[in-house]
Protein backbone atom coordinates (compact mmCIF):
# COMPACT_ATOMS: atom_id res chain seq x y z
CA UNK A 1 0.00 0.00 0.00
CA UNK A 2 1.72 3.36 -1.00
CA UNK A 3 0.11 5.45 1.35
CA UNK A 4 2.14 6.87 4.44
CA UNK A 5 1.00 5.48 8.19
CA UNK A 6 -2.11 7.36 9.01
CA UNK A 7 -2.70 8.52 5.91
CA UNK A 8 -6.61 7.76 4.33
CA UNK A 9 -6.91 9.59 1.06
CA UNK A 10 -4.65 9.40 -2.29
CA UNK A 11 -3.10 12.66 -3.85
CA UNK A 12 -6.52 13.75 -6.14
CA UNK A 13 -4.23 15.43 -8.72
CA UNK A 14 -3.00 12.44 -9.71
CA UNK A 15 -4.77 11.29 -13.28
CA UNK A 16 -6.24 8.13 -12.71
CA UNK A 17 -7.64 8.70 -9.07
CA UNK A 18 -8.98 12.10 -10.62
CA UNK A 19 -10.75 10.62 -13.56
CA UNK A 20 -11.91 7.91 -11.11
CA UNK A 21 -13.60 10.75 -9.16
CA UNK A 22 -14.72 13.35 -12.20
CA UNK A 23 -16.28 10.41 -13.54
CA UNK A 24 -19.27 10.78 -11.05
CA UNK A 25 -22.02 12.86 -12.89
CA UNK A 26 -23.52 14.32 -9.38
CA UNK A 27 -19.68 15.31 -9.16
CA UNK A 28 -19.11 17.41 -11.82
CA UNK A 29 -21.44 20.36 -12.01
CA UNK A 30 -20.21 21.74 -8.65
CA UNK A 31 -16.27 21.38 -9.75
CA UNK A 32 -16.82 23.34 -12.87
CA UNK A 33 -18.99 25.68 -11.31
CA UNK A 34 -15.50 26.34 -8.78
CA UNK A 35 -13.26 25.78 -11.70
CA UNK A 36 -15.17 28.25 -14.64
CA UNK A 37 -16.35 31.26 -13.03
CA UNK A 38 -18.66 33.15 -15.06
CA UNK A 39 -19.46 30.23 -17.04
CA UNK A 40 -22.50 28.66 -16.21
CA UNK A 41 -22.45 24.89 -17.09
CA UNK A 42 -26.07 23.21 -17.23
CA UNK A 43 -25.04 20.15 -18.50
CA UNK A 44 -21.98 18.00 -18.96
CA UNK A 45 -21.31 14.26 -20.38
CA UNK A 46 -17.56 12.81 -20.08
CA UNK A 47 -16.39 12.30 -23.59
CA UNK A 48 -13.28 9.89 -23.28
CA UNK A 49 -10.35 9.05 -21.61
CA UNK A 50 -8.50 10.36 -24.07
CA UNK A 51 -7.54 13.24 -25.48
CA UNK A 52 -8.79 12.39 -28.68
CA UNK A 53 -12.28 11.48 -27.42
CA UNK A 54 -13.82 10.32 -31.36
CA UNK A 55 -10.43 7.73 -31.51
CA UNK A 56 -10.13 8.52 -35.11
CA UNK A 57 -7.83 6.85 -37.15
CA UNK A 58 -7.66 4.19 -34.23
CA UNK A 59 -6.64 1.15 -36.83
CA UNK A 60 -3.95 3.81 -38.86
CA UNK A 61 -2.68 4.40 -35.62
CA UNK A 62 -1.94 0.83 -34.24
CA UNK A 63 -0.38 0.14 -37.85
CA UNK A 64 2.17 2.82 -37.20
CA UNK A 65 3.06 2.09 -34.16
CA UNK A 66 3.13 -1.76 -33.62
CA UNK A 67 6.48 -3.06 -32.90
CA UNK A 68 6.94 -5.18 -36.46
CA UNK A 69 6.08 -2.03 -38.84
CA UNK A 70 8.65 -0.14 -36.55
CA UNK A 71 11.19 -3.09 -37.32
CA UNK A 72 10.39 -3.27 -40.69
CA UNK A 73 10.63 0.54 -41.43
CA UNK A 74 14.30 0.53 -39.51
CA UNK A 75 15.49 -2.40 -41.44
CA UNK A 76 14.23 -1.28 -45.05
CA UNK A 77 15.51 2.37 -44.28
CA UNK A 78 19.27 0.78 -43.66
CA UNK A 79 18.82 -1.53 -46.90
CA UNK A 80 21.39 -0.51 -49.51
CA UNK A 81 18.68 -0.75 -51.95
CA UNK A 82 15.17 -1.98 -52.62
CA UNK A 83 12.78 -2.31 -55.40
CA UNK A 84 8.79 -2.98 -55.25
CA UNK A 85 7.77 -5.75 -57.32
CA UNK A 86 4.45 -6.05 -59.08
CA UNK A 87 2.86 -8.75 -60.73
CA UNK A 88 -0.70 -7.34 -62.99
CA UNK A 89 -2.62 -10.42 -63.01
CA UNK A 90 -1.66 -13.97 -61.36
CA UNK A 91 0.25 -15.76 -63.63
CA UNK A 92 2.30 -12.63 -65.27
CA UNK A 93 5.61 -12.51 -63.73
CA UNK A 94 6.94 -10.11 -61.20
CA UNK A 95 8.00 -7.14 -62.69
CA UNK A 96 9.82 -3.64 -61.17
CA UNK A 97 7.57 -0.75 -60.25
CA UNK A 98 9.71 2.62 -59.89
CA UNK A 99 6.23 4.47 -58.69
CA UNK A 100 5.41 2.08 -56.06
CA UNK A 101 9.02 1.94 -55.23
CA UNK A 102 9.11 5.39 -54.65
CA UNK A 103 6.39 5.54 -53.05
CA UNK A 104 7.54 3.20 -50.36
CA UNK A 105 10.73 5.13 -50.00
CA UNK A 106 8.60 8.33 -49.52
CA UNK A 107 6.41 6.99 -46.78
CA UNK A 108 9.83 5.30 -44.67
CA UNK A 109 10.81 8.93 -45.18
CA UNK A 110 8.10 10.39 -42.97
CA UNK A 111 6.95 7.56 -41.10
CA UNK A 112 8.29 9.47 -37.55
CA UNK A 113 6.25 12.38 -38.73
CA UNK A 114 2.79 10.32 -39.05
CA UNK A 115 3.40 8.65 -35.88
CA UNK A 116 3.39 11.79 -34.12
CA UNK A 117 0.74 12.89 -36.14
CA UNK A 118 -1.54 9.93 -34.94
CA UNK A 119 0.35 8.47 -31.84
CA UNK A 120 -0.58 5.43 -30.53
CA UNK A 121 -3.65 4.82 -27.94
CA UNK A 122 -1.38 4.38 -25.01
CA UNK A 123 0.56 7.92 -25.70
CA UNK A 124 -3.21 9.60 -26.50
CA UNK A 125 -4.50 10.12 -23.15
CA UNK A 126 -2.07 13.56 -22.05
CA UNK A 127 -4.88 15.19 -21.49
CA UNK A 128 -6.90 14.07 -18.68
CA UNK A 129 -9.96 14.28 -19.09
CA UNK A 130 -12.82 15.49 -21.76
CA UNK A 131 -16.26 17.19 -21.57
CA UNK A 132 -19.02 18.06 -23.40
CA UNK A 133 -21.13 21.12 -21.94
CA UNK A 134 -24.43 22.44 -22.31
CA UNK A 135 -24.59 20.54 -25.82
CA UNK A 136 -21.81 23.16 -27.56
CA UNK A 137 -18.64 23.54 -25.98
CA UNK A 138 -15.38 21.14 -24.99
CA UNK A 139 -13.76 21.58 -21.56
CA UNK A 140 -10.15 20.02 -21.26
CA UNK A 141 -9.47 19.06 -18.12
CA UNK A 142 -5.19 18.63 -16.96
CA UNK A 143 -4.24 17.91 -14.00
CA UNK A 144 -0.43 18.33 -13.40
CA UNK A 145 1.39 16.95 -10.60
CA UNK A 146 4.67 17.97 -10.63
CA UNK A 147 6.19 21.69 -12.19
CA UNK A 148 6.90 21.28 -16.24
CA UNK A 149 9.14 24.02 -18.11
CA UNK A 150 6.91 25.10 -20.97
CA UNK A 151 3.94 24.79 -18.88
CA UNK A 152 2.22 27.47 -20.81
CA UNK A 153 3.30 26.39 -24.40
CA UNK A 154 1.99 22.94 -23.26
CA UNK A 155 -1.79 23.68 -21.96
CA UNK A 156 -1.74 25.94 -25.23
CA UNK A 157 -0.90 22.93 -27.38
CA UNK A 158 -3.59 20.66 -26.29
CA UNK A 159 -6.28 23.59 -26.74
CA UNK A 160 -5.34 24.11 -30.04
CA UNK A 161 -5.08 20.53 -31.08
CA UNK A 162 -8.80 20.02 -29.80
CA UNK A 163 -9.93 22.77 -31.78
CA UNK A 164 -8.26 21.95 -34.92
CA UNK A 165 -8.91 18.82 -35.06
CA UNK A 166 -13.02 19.28 -34.74
CA UNK A 167 -12.88 20.11 -38.54
CA UNK A 168 -12.74 17.23 -41.28
CA UNK A 169 -12.69 18.16 -44.75
CA UNK A 170 -15.45 20.11 -46.51
CA UNK A 171 -17.34 20.87 -43.07
CA UNK A 172 -17.82 24.29 -42.32
CA UNK A 173 -16.17 26.72 -39.89
CA UNK A 174 -19.18 27.93 -38.57
CA UNK A 175 -19.15 24.60 -37.00
CA UNK A 176 -16.67 24.67 -34.71
CA UNK A 177 -17.26 24.44 -30.83
CA UNK A 178 -15.55 26.76 -28.19
CA UNK A 179 -12.59 24.68 -26.57
CA UNK A 180 -12.16 25.48 -22.41
CA UNK A 181 -8.91 24.28 -20.80
CA UNK A 182 -8.98 24.03 -17.01
CA UNK A 183 -5.47 23.30 -15.57
CA UNK A 184 -5.25 22.35 -12.08
CA UNK A 185 -1.83 22.69 -11.15
CA UNK A 186 -0.63 20.28 -8.51
CA UNK A 187 2.89 20.29 -6.13
CA UNK A 188 2.73 16.46 -6.14
CA UNK A 189 4.34 14.65 -3.28
CA UNK A 190 7.22 17.04 -2.39
CA UNK A 191 4.59 20.22 -2.76
CA UNK A 192 6.61 21.86 -5.31
CA UNK A 193 4.86 25.14 -6.52
CA UNK A 194 4.37 26.66 -10.20
CA UNK A 195 5.15 29.48 -11.22
CA UNK A 196 8.41 30.08 -8.77
CA UNK A 197 8.35 33.95 -10.87
CA UNK A 198 4.72 35.17 -9.48
CA UNK A 199 4.20 32.98 -6.21
CA UNK A 200 1.48 35.69 -5.22
CA UNK A 201 -0.38 34.31 -8.05
CA UNK A 202 -2.90 31.54 -7.47
CA UNK A 203 -5.40 32.29 -10.56
CA UNK A 204 -4.99 32.64 -14.43
CA UNK A 205 -7.46 33.02 -17.56
CA UNK A 206 -6.14 33.22 -21.32
CA UNK A 207 -8.03 34.17 -23.80
CA UNK A 208 -7.35 35.60 -27.54
CA UNK A 209 -7.60 39.36 -27.72
CA UNK A 210 -7.24 41.73 -30.61
CA UNK A 211 -3.77 44.31 -29.21
CA UNK A 212 -3.98 47.31 -31.32
CA UNK A 213 -7.15 49.22 -30.48
CA UNK A 214 -9.05 50.40 -27.11
CA UNK A 215 -11.82 48.17 -27.52
CA UNK A 216 -11.71 44.83 -26.23
CA UNK A 217 -11.99 42.18 -28.89
CA UNK A 218 -11.56 38.53 -28.40
CA UNK A 219 -11.95 35.58 -30.66
CA UNK A 220 -14.26 33.67 -28.74
CA UNK A 221 -12.79 29.99 -29.53
CA UNK A 222 -10.46 29.30 -26.79
CA UNK A 223 -9.99 29.87 -23.35
CA UNK A 224 -7.39 28.31 -20.78
CA UNK A 225 -8.04 28.43 -17.05
CA UNK A 226 -5.04 27.76 -14.87
CA UNK A 227 -4.82 27.18 -10.74
CA UNK A 228 -1.92 26.61 -8.94
CA UNK A 229 -2.60 24.87 -6.05
CA UNK A 230 0.54 25.77 -3.80
CA UNK A 231 0.35 29.75 -4.69
CA UNK A 232 -3.24 29.23 -3.12
CA UNK A 233 -4.40 32.14 -0.38
CA UNK A 234 -2.98 31.22 3.20
CA UNK A 235 -6.40 31.69 3.90
CA UNK A 236 -8.66 30.24 1.86
CA UNK A 237 -11.94 32.50 2.94
CA UNK A 238 -9.62 34.82 0.31
CA UNK A 239 -10.94 32.71 -2.18
CA UNK A 240 -14.67 34.16 -1.50
CA UNK A 241 -16.31 31.21 -2.80
CA UNK A 242 -17.04 28.31 -0.23
CA UNK A 243 -17.13 26.23 -2.84
CA UNK A 244 -14.12 26.77 -4.48
CA UNK A 245 -12.52 26.70 -0.88
CA UNK A 246 -13.21 23.58 -0.70
CA UNK A 247 -12.32 22.19 -3.74
CA UNK A 248 -8.67 24.05 -3.71
CA UNK A 249 -8.65 22.34 -0.12
CA UNK A 250 -9.56 19.03 -1.43
CA UNK A 251 -6.63 19.32 -4.54
CA UNK A 252 -4.16 20.47 -1.82
CA UNK A 253 -3.87 19.02 1.22
CA UNK A 254 -6.70 15.89 1.11
CA UNK A 255 -3.61 13.90 1.25
CA UNK A 256 -2.54 14.93 4.83
CA UNK A 257 -6.36 15.68 6.02
CA UNK A 258 -7.88 12.97 8.39
CA UNK A 259 -11.55 12.18 8.04
CA UNK A 260 -12.02 14.04 10.87
CA UNK A 261 -11.00 17.14 9.69
CA UNK A 262 -12.44 16.95 6.38
CA UNK A 263 -15.64 16.39 8.31
CA UNK A 264 -15.26 19.64 10.26
CA UNK A 265 -14.04 21.93 7.43
CA UNK A 266 -15.57 20.52 4.23
CA UNK A 267 -19.05 22.04 3.65
CA UNK A 268 -19.66 21.41 -0.08
CA UNK A 269 -21.70 17.75 -0.59
CA UNK A 270 -20.16 17.16 -3.66
CA UNK A 271 -16.41 17.64 -2.40
CA UNK A 272 -17.59 15.37 0.35
CA UNK A 273 -18.18 12.99 -1.97
CA UNK A 274 -14.62 13.28 -3.62
CA UNK A 275 -13.05 12.71 -0.14
CA UNK A 276 -15.18 9.57 -0.16
CA UNK A 277 -13.99 8.60 -3.49
CA UNK A 278 -10.50 9.77 -2.74
CA UNK A 279 -9.86 7.16 0.22
CA UNK A 280 -7.86 4.56 -0.59
CA UNK A 281 -9.70 1.43 0.94
CA UNK A 282 -12.71 2.15 -0.32
CA UNK A 283 -10.94 2.41 -4.15
CA UNK A 284 -12.00 0.09 -6.39
CA UNK A 285 -8.76 -2.45 -6.98
CA UNK A 286 -8.34 -1.53 -10.34
CA UNK A 287 -8.10 2.08 -9.14
CA UNK A 288 -5.67 1.15 -6.64
CA UNK A 289 -3.58 -0.43 -9.19
CA UNK A 290 -3.15 2.38 -11.15
CA UNK A 291 -2.72 4.61 -8.48
CA UNK A 292 -0.17 2.46 -6.93
CA UNK A 293 1.44 2.71 -10.52
CA UNK A 294 1.25 6.39 -10.54
CA UNK A 295 2.71 6.89 -7.24
CA UNK A 296 5.89 5.37 -7.71
CA UNK A 297 6.03 6.95 -10.79
CA UNK A 298 6.12 10.60 -9.68
CA UNK A 299 7.86 9.76 -6.53
CA UNK A 300 10.84 8.01 -9.01
CA UNK A 301 10.74 10.67 -11.65
CA UNK A 302 10.89 13.73 -8.95
CA UNK A 303 13.70 12.04 -7.14
CA UNK A 304 15.93 11.65 -10.20
CA UNK A 305 15.20 14.10 -12.32
CA UNK A 306 16.21 16.59 -9.59
CA UNK A 307 19.06 15.39 -9.03
CA UNK A 308 20.37 14.81 -12.80
CA UNK A 309 19.10 18.62 -13.39
CA UNK A 310 21.07 20.05 -10.89
CA UNK A 311 24.26 17.86 -12.31
CA UNK A 312 23.17 18.63 -15.69
CA UNK A 313 25.16 15.78 -17.69
CA UNK A 314 23.78 14.60 -20.49
CA UNK A 315 24.15 10.71 -19.68
CA UNK A 316 22.24 11.97 -17.26
CA UNK A 317 19.39 13.10 -18.91
CA UNK A 318 19.27 9.65 -21.35
CA UNK A 319 19.21 7.97 -18.02
CA UNK A 320 16.41 9.45 -17.03
CA UNK A 321 14.40 9.34 -20.53
CA UNK A 322 15.22 5.93 -20.50
CA UNK A 323 13.80 5.24 -17.22
CA UNK A 324 10.96 7.12 -17.89
CA UNK A 325 10.65 4.95 -21.58
CA UNK A 326 10.45 2.18 -19.23
CA UNK A 327 7.35 3.51 -17.50
CA UNK A 328 5.50 4.24 -20.90
CA UNK A 329 5.07 7.90 -20.15
CA UNK A 330 4.27 9.95 -22.59
CA UNK A 331 6.72 12.01 -24.89
CA UNK A 332 5.92 15.86 -23.59
CA UNK A 333 6.70 14.21 -20.16
CA UNK A 334 9.70 13.07 -21.15
CA UNK A 335 10.74 15.89 -23.15
CA UNK A 336 9.53 18.29 -20.29
CA UNK A 337 11.55 16.54 -17.49
CA UNK A 338 14.81 15.79 -19.37
CA UNK A 339 15.47 18.82 -21.44
CA UNK A 340 15.63 16.14 -25.41
CA UNK A 341 13.81 17.26 -27.93
CA UNK A 342 11.89 15.52 -29.92
CA UNK A 343 14.98 13.92 -32.34
CA UNK A 344 16.60 13.23 -29.47
CA UNK A 345 13.98 11.14 -28.25
CA UNK A 346 13.11 9.57 -30.78
CA UNK A 347 16.44 8.20 -31.52
CA UNK A 348 17.07 7.02 -27.99
CA UNK A 349 13.44 5.45 -28.25
CA UNK A 350 14.74 3.38 -31.78
CA UNK A 351 17.83 2.56 -29.82
CA UNK A 352 15.99 0.81 -26.73
CA UNK A 353 13.36 -0.93 -29.69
Amino acid sequence: MPLHPGQTYGIPTYNGLFKWILSEDSIRPSFFHAFLPGIEVKSSRRLDEHMNALKEYQRLRSMLNRKETCELVKRLSDAHAFDVMVSEMMDKPFISDPMATQYLRDMLTYHEEMKDGFPDERFDGSMDFVCEINDNEYVLIEMQVSPHDKWDHRALGYAAWYYGNQMKRGDEWGKIRKVIAINILGGGVHERGHWKDRPHEFMRHYKLQEQLHTEKRFIDGIEIFQYSLMNAPASLSDLGDQERQDWVTFFAKAAVMSPEQVATQIKTPEVLAAFERAAYKKMPRTIQSIYNEEDAKYAGVLEFTQAEREEGRVEGRIEVATKMLSMHMDDATIMACTGLNAQELTQLKTANS
